[in-house]
């Protein structure tokens, strides 16, 4: 959680706490002698100690398996092992005020009272009141039903005061309260003398209730045993635990009462699936089944074919309109061992993925397998309801479905689990398809004597659309003795989709589509038709596709090279350890290691003409630590007669960060130095006249290979090698290097090369011939062995959505210590631009977008002190050194930044440089460095008319103007001072908005360094500085428009100043300045309260009213609560967003403890809850529908701020005469909050008997539900 949206709880949390302050309680007893709150924690502490306090000392290890939301994980951990979470040792993520309180009573301040009751509970309890002593960090609470990484249903908040009811009996804890949330405790266990559990933890928020059940496992773990989410007034269930271990030994939680109620209802659905699994999980009932699946009209044919093994094949083989562009021949797969793969009919090699083991079930192989047999994509709600059953909220009843006697399962399943998916479609696309609906609820008919549905009822959990489902025409299936399948199934949702399913049974046994026909228009119907079937008969394409998949594990499984096909052996090379920008001497040459003006990392070699040399050509090999060959090069020596240079160019990919060291040859004996390491690499034999297959060569992650090599003469007669790289590492795009070595017979290493592209992965696998080019001075018949490595660069393109998105990396490979640090000039630009990327984030992030000093504080982002001072010495030594003016005006801008005063004697002399960059840049940060006497020199650069051409010149000539700005609003000297003001009156006055040709607008050059300079000025906080803010600030205001120009950033700027800038801007803001109520509205200083509230009586701006709301709120204070009533009772002006700013009052209003805002935000839930008139256009018809949901969003909030009494006392009065909208948003209310009051019980049993309104009646009956349990 960031530290803003920490602070904004903490803050929020302080206004319940003001609103608590507010009340007192009438009934509690004031004789009552006072009660001792540290003993009373004492206490607390120790009868709760088996469930605050996992693991005790009597649980030693644990072990059990969670099911969450219908997928499950087995956990296992012991106590003496490393500590793990909280929630592993309760099933459930709840981390309370109370565990804080139990871990450190210490760090808590404690006040008691005694209350005769409330609108929550009205027994008599004692009330705890805790306070965090000063620390810090805040505490929080955080609270989900998950353990770890996922969660079904989760919260965390922090919280200042809390409170926890005590039965004043037991002293056991009844509820906790904090401001955003809300836990009642219940069904208390003694499991030790003196210490309990409680059996039943409810938490409460935002209209959610998570209902925990925990029991005492083992006499020594109080483990969750189910959980269920209530919301809106339905429950869901959402985790259980299984298969306890407490201590090694097995556990047996005995069952409530309604726990098996509910095993007795999930039998009877259970005993329907099991009697229907021949249909509902269908198995190959041949050892071959193959046919054709064709759409109309569309003239689409996929072919497929399921083997006994599960071996699938889906095909599309007819595409008679062309609606399959690009798609004729496209395979998927499913093997035996239920891999998934995509191939086209041509490939080589198919793609099978990866196999997730946290993916969810089923599968993607699992579910093309199973639509196979069916004969087309068809998702059922009962294929998957067995999976799930176990998780899912099940009733059962007797009753009838067209006169035939029935069970009816009513089934609330846990979450998004086995959806509804229907339509004309098989392995491919379709033209009528729906898919993925989840039920927020089923029921089934289900035949008492056969045992099998005759009717679902699904109602779909987005959008509450209701489907009917229809099982028809029953028919025995042979060797299944008396078991049926239907031969007709028909799905409906009025208005909206139908789709009707015929089946046939293919030898009595093999239940598959015959016909499936869907449409959202009858007038435009999809129709599918299977033909062609065919049992027990051979398949060429199935066999083509086992091929294909064959060729792939030939190639990916094998993982390393040891493993890699004969002939195989390894070449020892010599090696020297990798430094870049450090020259060394080999034999007669010196060698460099650098970067060229492109940024590429290059070899230049450098030898005397006359000099003595084992060969007029270089050959390199980089090498990471594992031995891998990651780039590779040669090239001939070329020269004067004095002196001869070889360079080689290597690519720039992410991949030469791995370079450790290198082999080089051609130079003389490298054995021979200090530092020469041998190094073995892999080498494989090479085969006459044909590819030689190369295995276990791979980048890193294995997924991206070189199959083969081979080496041939071009038309040219040129040596080339041709390489076969594939890919499965989809779906991106990223850049990827192959090298190539050559070996001759006795070893010695005759030249090599590399190839560096980007590749595109997508479904199927990538499979190229690359080609690379030797010189041909290489005789292809000294080769004898070749080594040969891949590596992988940075992605460069990945989906977005249905887009592929460019993605914009501009590090390269090396890092900027070890680019600055380089003892060769060609490897500082680098360096100094990667330092660049770095400053403009410090300066956007920190100078020009948080109020601080820039020079002392720091933040997320470092500040440019902090930032450039390991790179000082470096940065002077370039200053030194460098001879080409563009580096060296870069490292003076550094040095200037980082406020080292070591810098001044070395940039001093370089105002006299005869480039005029370098001057400016030496001007800018002596000035920086605060040297005024540059004063007049940064004046004249920011007098000069700026660059205007978006290029390079345009950029640099930005920065310098930048700087030279920060560099006088920093220097505050008695000089500069005034020459800003002047600067920053001068920018104001030139200030202008350009239109742009869209409509829109933007400030010019001067207004946008107004901007700039203004941001400068408030961030030195140099008082001298407030008066020409407050004088820009005039200027400003005199510009034409309701937008002054750089007002918003002068307004903060004297914001910054604290006190002495109170009085102009108290000013402001009394004459209705709606910018200056914005700029105090996250102040802290309560100087503005009597400024902002007189603002309210007297202001009809609309966008005055919510910042001063926003101000007047964060104040929390008796004189701002006034204000905002004051305000109330005003009224809010006429407006397009005056019922927003009304709601937010009330809110704010709510949130300090007055309810006067109440009536008008229920008001409104009343009008949300009829019915409207929606536009006809569709998208004005969502717009319309979001509109609504804001306001009820907005309307909900306001209640949830209030106090429980508040809105309890206002339901009860409504409910008196409420029709059914009031009704509706009457149990809405109900429905969010943590609890009912008793006193509404009797409007809720009225209205669950009303016969008017179905919709009344089943909300008051869930409502009436949750208080009976």
């Amino acid at each position: 959680m960031s530290r803003l949206l920490v602070r904004i709880l903490l803050l929020t949390s302080l206004g319940t706490v003001f609103s608590m302050a507010q009340r007192s309680h009438a009934e509690a007893n004031e004789s009552t002698p006072s009660l001792d709150a540290d003993a009373l924690v004492s206490q607390v502490i120790a009868r709760c100690r088996p469930w605050l306090r996992q693991p005790g000392p009597e649980l030693k290890s644990l072990k059990y398996t969670y099911h969450l939301n219908g997928d499950k994980r087995v956990v296992e951990i012991a106590a003496a092992a490393d500590p793990v979470r909280r929630a592993f040792w309760q099933g459930a993520t709840l981390s309370l005020g109370l565990h804080a309180l139990a871990k450190s009573p210490e760090k808590f301040t404690a006040a008691a009272e005694r209350i005769a009751g409330d609108a929550d509970d009205p027994q008599p309890f004692i009330r705890l009141t805790l306070r965090p002593k000063a620390q810090a960090d805040p505490f929080r609470i955080e609270v989900g039903n998950g353990i770890e990484g996922s969660w079904y249903g989760y919260y965390i908040h922090a919280f200042d005061e809390f409170q926890i009811d005590l039965d004043p009996e037991t002293l056991l804890p009844r509820r906790e309260t904090h401001a955003f949330s809300h836990y009642a405790f219940s069904d208390w266990q003694e499991v030790q003398p003196g210490a309990w559990i409680p059996q039943k933890v409810v938490a409460s928020r935002n209209g959610y209730e998570y209902r925990m059940n925990f029991a005492w496992q083992g006499d020594a773990a109080w483990l969750l045993t189910h959980a269920e989410t209530l919301h809106d007034g339905r429950l869901r269930p959402v985790a259980r635990v299984s298969d306890v271990q407490v201590n090694d030994s097995a556990v047996t939680v005995a069952l409530s009462a309604e726990q098996q109620r509910l095993d007795a209802a999930r039998r009877v659905v259970r005993d329907m699936l099991d009697r229907n699994a021949a249909w509902l999980a269908p198995k190959p009932a041949f050892d071959s089944l193959q046919y054709s699946f064709h759409i109309e009209p569309q003239e689409v044919t996929e072919t497929c074919v399921v083997r006994r093994d599960g071996f699938t094949l889906v095909e599309v083989t007819g595409d008679g309109q062309g609606k399959m562009e690009g798609q004729l021949g496209d395979r998927k797969i499913v093997t035996a061992a239920d891999e998934f793969a995509n191939a086209r009919r041509d490939d080589l090699r198919a793609n099978v993925r990866d196999r997730s083991p946290d993916a969810p079930e089923p599968n993607d192989a699992l579910q093309l397998r199973r639509y196979a047999l069916i004969g087309c994509q068809f998702d059922l709600p009962l294929f998957e309801l067995g999976r799930t059953l176990d998780n899912a909220m099940v009733e059962v009843k007797e009753g009838e479905w067209q006169g035939v006697p029935c069970f009816v399962a009513t089934i609330t399943p846990p979450g998004r689990s086995h959806p509804l998916g229907c339509g004309v479609m098989l392995g491919f696309t379709s033209w009528s398809y729906i898919h993925h609906l989840y039920a927020e609820s089923e029921t089934i008919f289900i035949d008492k004597e056969r045992l099998v549905p005759l009717h679902e009822t699904f109602i779909e959990s987005r959008d509450g659309r209701r489907f009917e489902i229809d099982f028809k025409n029953y028919q025995p299936l042979a060797e299944e003795g008396d078991r049926l399948a239907p031969l007709q199934i028909d799905i409906s949702s009025k208005d909206y989709f139908t789709c009707q399913y015929e089946f046939q049974l293919i030898g009595g046994k093999q239940w598959l589509i015959r016909s499936a026909e869907s449409w959202f228009k009858a007038d435009e119907k999809s129709r599918g038709v299977v033909s062609d079937v065919r049992i027990d008969e051979p398949s060429p394409a199935a066999d083509a596709a086992l091929r294909q998949v064959a060729a792939f594990q030939e190639v990916f499984a094998v993982d390393s090279a040891a493993s890699a096909a004969e002939p195989h052996a390894t070449q020892t090379v010599d090696t020297l350890p990798f430094k870049l920008g450090q020259p060394r001497t080999i034999g007669a040459a010196e060698v460099l290691f650098t970067l060229n003006g492109k940024q590429q990392l290059v070899l230049r070699a450098t030898r005397r003409a006359d000099a003595e040399s084992p060969g007029d050509r270089v050959t390199v090999l980089l090498l990471d630590k594992q031995d891998r060959l990651l780039q590779a090069g040669s090239v001939e020596f070329t020269g004067t007669e004095a002196e001869q240079t070889a360079e080689i160019s290597f690519g720039g990919s992410y991949a030469l960060r791995n370079v450790a060291r290198y082999a080089i040859a051609g130079l003389g004996n490298v054995a021979t130095l200090p530092d020469a390491e041998p190094r073995s690499l892999h080498t494989f034999a090479l085969v006459a006249d044909k590819p030689t297959p190369i295995r276990g060569v791979a980048d890193p992650s294995g997924k991206t290979r070189v199959v083969d090599a081979m080496l041939q003469r071009d038309a040219d007669g040129d040596l080339v090698a041709t390489l076969g790289v594939v890919s499965r590492d989809g779906m991106q795009q990223f850049e990827v290097d192959a090298s190539l070595a050559m070996f001759d017979q006795a070893g010695k290493l005759l030249a090599a090369a590399s190839k560096s592209d980007s590749i595109t992965v997508k479904s199927d696998l990538y499979a190229g011939e690359w080609t690379l080019a030797f010189p041909a001075s290489v005789n292809r018949a000294d080769v004898a062995a070749m080594a040969v490595g891949v590596s992988r660069g940075q992605t460069t393109s990945m989906p977005m959505g249905s887009m592929w998105a460019a993605l914009m990396d501009f590090d390269g490979p090396f890092g900027v210590d070890e680019l600055l640090g380089a003892a060769d000039e060609g490897c500082w630009p680098a360096g100094l631009e990667a330092l660049q990327r770095e400053l403009s984030e410090s300066l956007s992030h920190g100078l020009f977008g948080r109020d601080h000093d820039w020079r002392e504080k720091d933040s997320r982002h470092e500040p440019p002190v902090k930032l450039l001072a390991p790179h000082v010495a470096n940065l002077l030594r370039i200053v030194a050194a460098s001879r080409e003016p563009k580096t060296l005006a870069a490292a003076i801008r550094f040095l200037g930044y980082a406020d080292d005063p070591r810098a001044v004697e070395a940039i001093r002399p370089l105002r006299q440089h005869d480039n005029e960059a370098v001057r400016d840049a030496a001007a800018v940060a002596l000035l920086m460095l605060r040297d005024d006497a540059q004063l007049p020199a940064v004046e004249a650069i920011l007098s000069r008319e700026p660059a205007k051409d978006p290029d390079e010149s345009y950029r640099a000539n930005y920065e310098l103007r930048r700087d030279a700005l920060l560099a006088l609003a920093s220097c505050r000297s008695a000089q500069s001072i005034p020459l800003a003001g002047k600067r920053l009156l001068a920018l104001v006055d030139g200030s202008e908005k350009i239109r742009n040709e869209g409509g829109g607008s933007h400030l010019n050059r001067a207004g946008y360094e107004a901007e700039q300079l203004a941001q400068l000025l408030g961030r030195v906080q140099d008082e001298r500085y407030l008066p020409i803010l407050e004088a820009a600030l005039q200027r400003a205001e005199q510009h034409d428009g309701d937008n002054p120009p750089a007002e918003a950033e002068l307004l903060t700027a004297i914001l910054n100043y604290g006190p002495a800038a109170r009085h102009c801007l108290e000013s402001l803001v009394r004459a209705g300045n709606s910018s200056a109520v914005n700029a105090v509205a996250d102040s802290k200083d309560d100087f503005y309260v009597a400024a902002v509230g007189s603002l309210l009586q007297t202001s009809d701006d609309l966008n005055a009213w919510d910042p001063a709301i926003g101000y007047l709120w964060n104040q929390q204070s008796p004189a701002s609560l006034a204000a905002l009533q004051q305000a109330f009772d005003r009224g809010v002006p006429a407006g397009e967003r005056q019922a927003s700013i009304q709601l937010e009052l009330a809110t704010a209003l709510a949130a300090l403890g007055d309810a006067r805002g109440l009536p008008l935000a229920f008001d409104l839930l009343v009008k949300l809850a009829e019915p409207g008139v929606a536009p006809d256009d569709a998208k004005a018809k969502r717009q319309w529908e979001k509109s609504r949901d804001d306001r009820r969003r907005d309307v909900l909030r306001v209640f949830s701020r209030a106090a429980t009494d508040d809105v309890a006392a206002l339901l009860a009065e409504r409910a008196s005469n409420a029709d059914a909208p009031a009704r509706l948003a009457i149990m809405q209310l109900l429905g969010q909050s943590h609890s009912i009051p008793a006193a509404l019980r009797p409007a809720l049993e009225e209205w669950a008997a009303d016969k008017i309104s179905t919709e009344v009646s089943q909300q008051a009956e869930r409502l009436l539900l949750r208080l009976r349990e």
